[in-house]
């Protein structure tokens, strides 16, 4: 940490092998600039730092130079881990981290082992991206916004550059053949600006959409194949169902001919209660005098 800001500070490239002389190339503070005639090994040795940043062994070319060197190794000043060395075999694999600066080809066990994939802190990315504290990060890598995790493999093409990339056709944004236009624009984005896209809601594609369609659709005749057969198997002859529905349909008759029937008699016993009350109170009224000429209602009747 320098200035306040997080830096990685590369101090020593080197090969190494059982039965020839070390191979190394110190780097000092600031710009470091390789030059040299064609065929001197300026791409080989930006391919070597591409392959110690976690590039697979395939992209580490095969040349006559690298016959009996086994392992790279890599000195690096970190942000919060300071001094550190990483040393791979140039067969690929997994790396091995020490907490301090060694020797190469030492004899002494590496601290701890780091995944040459991006699988959370216990790989080489994730390692370095806690180091300048933007692990856990995502980017939208189609239109549809189908996320995929930060990796430190993301930001090399932004560190590490070669003659054949200067020259070449295709944008310098690019991180890879393999990475759509979307990614690497997202990527640029988060570089200048430092916002990702973890808040950014997925949206399913056609193609997507249509295959959760045909699983909802396929689910509901799953479970209407099972209403069938549990139905076939309580009442396996048809017509007991329709027996069944007859027999329904005549007591549900019989119940409204009977609701029918109640409800008139309860209508006529609201008549019976009124006559009765109003002939009570015109019996009150005719014994104290005050209703003497009350004509006498005849009893309604159903």
């Amino acid at each position: 940490m320098r200035d306040g800001v997080a830096r990685f500070i590369i101090r020593r490239l080197a090969v190494t092998g059982p039965k020839v002389p070390t191979a190394e190339l110190l780097f000092a503070d600031g710009v470091n600039v390789i030059w040299g005639a064609s065929n001197t090994g300026k791409s080989f040795t930006v391919k070597l730092l591409d392959f110690m940043s976690g590039a697979k062994p395939k992209m580490l070319p095969n040349i006559n130079q690298r016959q009996g060197y086994n392992k790279a190794w890599l000195d690096l000043i970190l942000p919060t881990s300071g001094q550190v060395t990483l040393v791979r075999a140039l067969a690929g694999g997994s790396f091995g981290l020490y907490n301090h600066w060694v020797q190469p080809d030492t004899k002494e066990e590496a601290t701890r082992t780091l995944s040459s994939e991006h699988k959370g802190k216990d790989s080489l990315s994730g390692f370095l991206l806690a180091e300048i504290g933007i692990a856990d990060k995502s980017f939208s890598k189609t239109q549809h916004a189908a996320k995929v995790a930060f990796s430190f493999r993301h930001f090399v093409p932004y560190l590490l550059t070669e003659e054949t990339d200067m020259m070449g056709e295709w944008p310098p944004i690019r991180i890879s053949d393999f990475n759509s236009d979307t990614l690497d624009k997202n990527v640029l984005k988060f570089i200048a600006t430092g916002i990702d896209d973890s808040a950014v809601i997925e949206t399913p594609s056609p193609d997507a959409q249509k295959s959760i369609n045909s699983g909802k659709v396929q689910m509901v005749e799953e479970m209407l194949a099972t209403a069938e057969q549990e139905l076939n198997r309580e009442y396996p002859d048809p017509s007991d169902l329709e027996n069944q529905l007859a027999k329904l349909d005549k007591a549900t008759d019989e119940l409204q001919s009977t609701l029918v029937q109640r409800q008139n008699e309860l209508d006529q016993l609201r008549l019976d209660r009124r006559f009765i009350v109003d002939s009570i109170a015109e019996t009150q009224e005719r014994q104290t005098g005050s209703f003497p000429k009350m004509r006498r209602q005849s009893r309604p009747a159903v």
